[in-house]
């Protein structure tokens, strides 16, 4: 493993790793991975919720919220991940991760925005005619926007809004 580190990081081993000083060779590859670790930043790259029905919270997400799979444990698996719709090569910037397992705590709320009011209008309808509309669609105003809320097939609340801007947040 060490040399893998050496010839990954592409760094010159210092002169202890040829005395086999193992404790000077430790130190080295902390250095060396903390530097590696500072140098990039932490992402966010998912949220998993634990669901008690992978296919029945597939659907919903993928229905509702326009998630693709990007990768699917089922038949043998507890996992299926979702994300936005293909954009090309390349992984999705961010995923939903459904857990399949006891549900013992959910998340407050997920957000997905919207491209209009009549799209959220078009969610909340159907919400509606599922019997899981949670929030008819409600002008909040001020950076909360236009928004409903739905209950997935757990019970998380998943809200959908317009003129809710990630913009301008710092």
């Amino acid at each position: 493993m060490f040399a893998l580190v050496v010839s990954i990081a592409s760094l010159e081993p210092v002169a202890a790793t040829r005395a086999r000083d193992f404790d000077a060779c430790w130190a080295w590859i902390r250095r060396g991975a903390a530097a590696i670790l500072c140098a990039m930043p932490a992402r966010w790259t998912h949220v998993v919720i634990k669901v008690s029905d992978l296919d029945r919270s597939v659907a919903f997400y993928r229905r509702l919220c326009g998630l693709e799979i990007v990768r699917d444990g089922r038949p043998r698996g507890h996992t299926v991940w979702l994300g936005p719709p293909s954009r090309g090569t390349g992984h999705p910037p961010f995923v939903l991760v459904l857990y399949l397992t006891d549900i013992d705590c959910r998340v407050d709320h997920l957000g997905f925005e919207c491209d209009s009011r009549d799209e959220v209008d078009g969610i909340a309808a159907e919400g509606r005619r599922l019997g899981i509309l949670a929030q008819p669609p409600l002008d909040a105003g001020g950076v909360l926007g236009y928004l409903t809320m739905l209950r997935d097939p757990d019970g998380h609340l998943v809200e959908f809004t317009f003129g809710q801007p990630l913009a301008g947040l710092s």
